[in-house]
């Protein structure tokens, strides 16, 4: 079982659309290109002016740092986040506070670029490094689609279109290639955590991972991102599989354990629960991808 305080910090990591992609700001290219920079819009339409070749990039969530990897920046990056994991050689790197952001440090390691996601860092630190010369872009993600979408972005953004064209293009192939549920698909409640019963909304890419997996997600009609879930609602669900994002250790009598009341839900009766390492499911990156295969697994469907 996870201690709260663990889940809290999962629970703000995860709070992880259709949105463009960066486009140059013409009115403003020969004043840009003269100073060897570009001018840009994030996912929150913020302009962000910014060197067209940044060097020393601050990613200021992990999900952030594999995407940045991925897309072929892996030596670009200046530091990480202290809650990084992946990939093996960024833990090589100072890691950096977030929460709240070390805007010292950031001077420290002469960061020209710091990338975040909205799902994790506040819109308002982006201002406030404003004035140490630091741009700030955001990224933001509310389905699957968002992923490719935003690898493309950062390879536009450091100039690796190649390496973050092959990554989009992999992590496509691999969702393109699982069978959606049908109407018959196990009904599904993935939890972040067995004590407060944190799930996900509708606002959530979760359900399309779910249902790409083979299952159907019980709180896809629930409004907002994420969800805090009562005892009793979940009995009078009756979900068929519960997974538990903590980690593949997590069993069927963990959750006996912190729910007992929970005895005559079927998943529980049936022992259809699964413990998944959170990262592949919250952090919106490429291992995504390897969650769904996860979540696959769980269902009998992979």
């Amino acid at each position: 079982m996870l201690h709260r305080s663990t889940l809290v910090v999962v629970f703000v990591l995860a709070l992880a659309g259709c949105r463009s992609q960066p486009s140059v700001d013409t009115s403003a290219s020969e004043t840009a290109a003269a100073h060897s920079t570009q001018t840009v819009h994030d996912d929150l339409g913020r302009s962000v002016r910014l060197p067209r070749s940044p060097q020393r990039i601050v990613p200021l969530a992990p999900s952030v740092t594999e995407l940045i990897a991925a897309a072929g920046g892996l030596d670009r990056l200046a530091a990480r986040t202290p809650y990084c994991n992946a990939p093996e050689a960024a833990l090589a790197l100072r890691p950096i506070s977030t929460y709240p952001l070390d805007r010292e440090a950031l001077l420290a390691v002469e960061a020209d670029l710091v990338i975040g996601t909205d799902q994790v860092n506040d819109p308002s630190v982006g201002d406030d490094l404003a004035p140490l010369g630091i741009p700030a872009f955001y990224l933001s993600f509310e389905t699957l689609a968002d992923v490719p979408r935003a690898l493309r972005a950062v390879g536009d953004l450091l100039g690796t279109r190649d390496a973050a064209e092959a990554a989009a293009e992999r992590f496509e192939a691999r969702l393109g290639a699982a069978v959606p549920a049908g109407p018959d698909a196990p009904r599904v409640l993935l939890l972040i955590g067995d004590d407060i019963l944190y799930g996900f909304g509708r606002a959530s890419y979760v359900h399309d991972l779910v249902a790409r997996a083979g299952g159907r997600s019980i709180t896809a009609d629930l409004d907002g991102e994420g969800v805090t879930l009562s005892s009793e609602w979940v009995l009078t669900q009756a979900p068929e599989i519960i997974v538990v994002l903590a980690g593949t250790d997590y069993g069927v009598g963990d959750l006996r354990a912190a729910q007992p009341a929970w005895a005559e839900v079927p998943a529980v009766q049936d022992e259809a629960v699964c413990g998944l390492d959170p990262d592949l499911i919250v952090r919106p990156g490429p291992r995504l991808a390897e969650g769904m295969g996860a979540l696959a697994t769980c269902f009998g469907t992979g």
